[in-house]
């Protein structure tokens, strides 16, 4: 029993030695793919708001009704500072790829120009600039960026509910996405009006999510301007 006890912790702190030594960017792409398990799932399904703004003027100028977005954070700071750790791995990769691109359509558009054409003198320095700068991706780092976005698109969505705009109405029916949930877990939900010149604050809400509400087949909110939000509860099996 001893040396059966023995092998076990062995192997314990050989694994967590491990995790210790991955790269923040590889435990968090570890943890991405294998999140634990959470008891329940929160679909949102609608939103339906009051007529006019607090003050009772209309949501445009003109007259006209919101055009409204719901977005549905889940507190999770472990989960988040994992999400941000891969975006800072992803993006200066995708700035040099972005910038290779451009690169490339100045160049096409260099072979164009005719030999007396004004605008040579400038794009040959440009070019010849970008080309001394630009480091190009190995195989290596293609590799890598093309894997981080799966995993930034999972991690985002078991975080992130956001919808897409639902213009001039009063009501809108959503099936944009779901987050997996467990009691005490923190929301953060915010209706905007979104205008050309900015977005009005249509209501703001954070709840923590109890026994009593998971229990119930639909969550039915009501806060600021914002008659009713509905997020359906189903159990995860």
């Amino acid at each position: 029993m001893l040396r059966i006890f023995h092998v076990r912790r062995v192997l314990l702190v050989g694994l967590l030695g491990l995790l210790v030594s991955l790269p923040a960017s590889d435990a968090a792409q570890q943890l991405a793919k294998k999140p634990a398990q959470k008891p329940f799932t929160l679909t949102l399904t609608s939103v339906k708001v009051k007529a006019t703004k607090p003050g009772g003027g209309p949501w445009d100028t003109i007259g006209g009704l919101p055009d409204l977005v719901v977005r549905i954070v889940l507190t999770d700071a472990a989960r988040h500072k994992q999400l941000q750790a891969l975006y800072r791995e992803r993006d200066p990769l995708q700035t040099r790829l972005s910038a290779l691109d451009d690169l490339k359509k100045q160049e096409v558009l260099l072979q164009k120009l005719k030999p007396n054409d004004p605008q040579r003198r400038g794009l040959e320095a440009t070019v010849k600039e970008k080309r001394q700068t630009i480091r190009p991706l190995n195989a290596q780092e293609t590799a890598r960026l093309k894997e981080l976005q799966p995993l930034i698109e999972k991690l985002y969505r078991d975080l992130v509910i956001h919808t897409g705009e639902a213009s001039n109405t009063l009501e809108a029916v959503f099936d944009t996405g779901s987050l997996p949930v467990a009691v005490g877990d923190e929301l953060t939900i915010t209706v905007t009006d979104h205008d050309f010149f900015g977005h009005d604050e249509v209501g703001f809400l954070q709840c923590k999510l109890t026994a009593e509400q998971l229990k119930q087949d639909e969550l039915d909110l009501a806060f600021g301007q914002v008659i009713s939000l509905k997020l359906a509860v189903k159990p995860n099996r």
